[in-house]
Order: structure tokens, then C-alpha cells, then sequence
């Protein structure tokens, strides 16, 4: 685990290779401290400065993962706690580096990419510690496993998320999720009218968002057909 938590981010790995010479336990993020982080992270968002959004989180994360290694060296009962706030922060900067949303002013780099995919790895991974594997935090592995064009991966990963989802309505999601990799894999006839006919059954349904999500879903094609055709 350390070796792939260090190539999340450099800064993990600094903090984790400084702790033997040095002690600074003001530099502890408490609990005030994650709640300013947080209204700082609203307020990147409000002014519209979303690409700031990352090396916040990333912080964030740093300091997150740390706090781990320190309660689980004393068997604190806030552990699990911390381990789930952890797997809100990797889902974040994960969410903040997909292009499928399609809502960045400026395309998110291949480095920034390529962190959002281990981003989500340890938001699976943090998940499965606590045995509270989510449909969310195997959907957002599923969606960079379709960035990377990994689509056997990612078609598994969002059956996975099927299988955990509540309802019929979030089962028939992530099946759409699926027809979307199979059209991105290969675009022809029959893998768009499938893909059609899932977000058209999805807008039917009795749920008081179903037009967001399938929004989603188009909004996702149309960003990796023009990546396609480039």
C-alpha cells in the first residue's frame, strides 16, 4: 500500500519521508481545520478557479492519509471515521480529474488524468477497508477505466456497481454506463441504439433525477466520441 500511496502524490511521500526527523505536531489538521479546507474548496468553485480544486484536495489527502497511519498506531477509535472521510477526499480529486463531465474550461492534462485513475483506485480501496464498497466509489473506477480505454475493466467494474446499486432505477444506470463503453469501444449502429435505448429508459422511469443522469450519459458520449475523432 505505501508504495502505491506514495505515487498518488508527491506530496504524501514528502510528508511521510520528513516525519523521522521532524516534529511539528502543530501542523495536525483538526477537525476546524478540515472544515475550512472544505468551505476553501466551495469557494474555488464559486469563483469558477475548479482547476485549483486538485492540489487543494490533494493536500487534503495528504493529510488525511497521515492522520491513518497515526490513529492506526493507537488503535483510535476515530479511525474508521477518518478512513471514510479519506475515501470522500480520493472520490473528489478523482471526480475533478474525469473529462467526462465535460464541464472544464481547459482539457485536463494527461498527468492530471493519470492521478484522478489512482485517485479512484484508493477510493475503492479505502471502500473495501471498510467493507462499505459503494456503488459510487466502483462507479468513479469504471469511469477512468473508460478514460484509459481499459472498456473489459470497465464494463466489469460497472457491473460490480450494478450489483451493489438500491434500486432498479440505479441498476438500469449503470447498465447504460456499460452500453456507453461498448459504444465508445466500437462505434456502430447497434451499440448506439442500445445506448440510446438506456438513457431513454432511464428518462421514464418515476425518479425525481432521472434526466440528470441521463444527461450525464450524454454528455459523456458526445465528450469521448470527439475524443475518437481526433
Amino acid at each position: 500500500m505505501r508504495i502505491f500511496l506514495f505515487s498518488l502524490s508527491l506530496v504524501v511521500g514528502s510528508i511521510a519521508m520528513a516525519q523521522p526527523k521532524y516534529d511539528a505536531p502543530f501542523l495536525q489538521l483538526t477537525d476546524s481545520d478540515f472544515a475550512e479546507l472544505a468551505e476553501l474548496m466551495r469557494h474555488l468553485r464559486a469563483e469558477k478557479q475548479d482547476h485549483l480544486f486538485v492540489p487543494v484536495a490533494k493536500l487534503q489527502m495528504a493529510y488525511v492519509l497521515d492522520a491513518i497511519t497515526r490513529l492506526e498506531a493507537s488503535n483510535s477509535p476515530r479511525l474508521d471515521d477518518t478512513v471514510r472521510f479519506g475515501r470522500g477526499v480520493a472520490f473528489n480529486i478523482a471526480s475533478f480529474t474525469w473529462p467526462g463531465w465535460g464541464d472544464q474550461p481547459e482539457p485536463i492534462s494527461p498527468e492530471r488524468q493519470k492521478l484522478g485513475r489512482q485517485a479512484a483506485d484508493l477510493c475503492l480501496m479505502l471502500a473495501e477497508r471498510l467493507g462499505e464498497v459503494t456503488p459510487n466509489s466502483l462507479w468513479i473506477v469504471g469511469a477512468h477505466q473508460l478514460n484509459a480505454r481499459e472498456f473489459d475493466s470497465a464494463y466489469k467494474t460497472f457491473e460490480r456497481a450494478k450489483q451493489a446499486a438500491r434500486n432498479d432505477f440505479f441498476r438500469d444506470m449503470h447498465t447504460a454506463w456499460q452500453r456507453l463503453t461498448r459504444l465508445v469501444e466500437t462505434q456502430n449502429e447497434e451499440n448506439a441504439r442500445e445506448f440510446t435505448r438506456s438513457v431513454e429508459k432511464l428518462r421514464t422511469q418515476d425518479e425525481e433525477n432521472a434526466d440528470f443522469y441521463a444527461d450525464q450519459l450524454i454528455t459523456a458520449e458526445s465528450v469521448f466520441r470527439s475524443v475518437a475523432d481526433e
